[in-house]
């Protein structure tokens, strides 16, 4: 009776856990599943589309392994390593072993922000006056063996600042654009509600003929309809998808909601991987 007690008990055991792992394999292949459609959750509340590509290809990093990789990345630790401005502008060639994603957007919107949901912890300096941010921040994630940089880079476009302000902004950016050799990609935020504007046009032109790649994220999509968002990411998606050194895939988050921060991060951590399967990218 005690061996057929034990051996019943087993079995429960046995079928708890296969029950256990289908719900892990259902949960990734619905993570993935909802990468093209929003962030992964299960409230019926429609989400808008996450990711929206101007040449109807999917994402290579669309693979429960590859979004799996991108929440390890940016849950990994990371530290405010070092502040750049123009007076120590030198000291860049200290960051240059690292792989770097830079990201950069008119004032206000909401690249701290963005840089803090994605790392999951308040690291990004929110400034309390739009445009005030002169320094550029290096914050390093010690992923294993391939260690990655975020660079946050000063807002611009701000309405009140003087000419020389937007003079030293540029020196910087230029700088900075110049000296980091281990630079992989810009990614430009924009404001859903307000859209691209000149000054966002200006520095894809600048991208463009630095020949620096660079991917558009659309933020704020919770101050929207799901309908308004997707209607915008296309057709921003479209416009700009086709630039030379942009990205085809156009990504919509909104930090509030947590909606597109999965296959954002599972994009931004596609630079690791592929330096892993092509080392001579380097």
């Amino acid at each position: 009776m005690a061996l057929f007690r034990c051996r019943s008990r087993l079995i429960v055991d046995m079928s708890s856990s296969l029950c256990h792992r289908r719900s892990l394999v259902h949960d990734i292949q619905r993570i993935t599943k909802a990468c093209l459609h929003g962030n992964a959750t299960t409230s019926s509340k429609r989400k808008p589309l996450s990711v929206v590509t101007s040449t109807g290809d999917a994402p290579e990093w669309n693979t429960p392994q590859k979004i799996q990789y991108g929440q390890a990345v940016f849950a990994s630790p990371c530290t405010l390593q070092r502040v750049i401005t123009l007076d120590n502008m030198n000291e860049m060639v200290h960051e240059n072993d690292r792989l770097q994603i830079a990201f950069v957007g008119r004032s206000n919107v909401g690249k701290s922000s963005l840089l803090n949901a994605l790392l999951g912890r308040p690291l990004a300096r929110m400034s309390a006056v739009p445009g005030q941010t002169r320094r550029l921040y290096f914050f390093d994630l010690d992923f294993g063996p391939m260690p990655l940089t975020l660079v946050d880079l000063p807002g611009y476009g701000f309405a009140h600042g003087r000419p020389q302000d937007r003079d030293d902004w540029k020196k910087l950016i230029m700088s900075y654009l110049e000296r980091s050799v281990s630079l992989r990609r810009i990614i430009s935020l924009v404001d859903i509600k307000h859209g691209v504007k000149r000054t966002d046009e200006m520095l894809f032109e600048m991208l463009d003929q630095m020949r620096i790649p660079y991917q558009l994220v659309l933020t704020k999509a919770d101050r929207i309809s799901p309908s308004e968002a997707d209607a915008a990411t296309k057709a921003i998606a479209e416009k700009f998808g086709a630039k030379p050194f942009c990205s085809p895939f156009v990504h919509t988050v909104s930090t509030v909601t947590g909606d597109g921060l999965v296959p954002l991060r599972a994009s931004l951590a596609s630079v690791l991987t592929h330096i892993q399967e092509d080392p001579d990218v380097m």
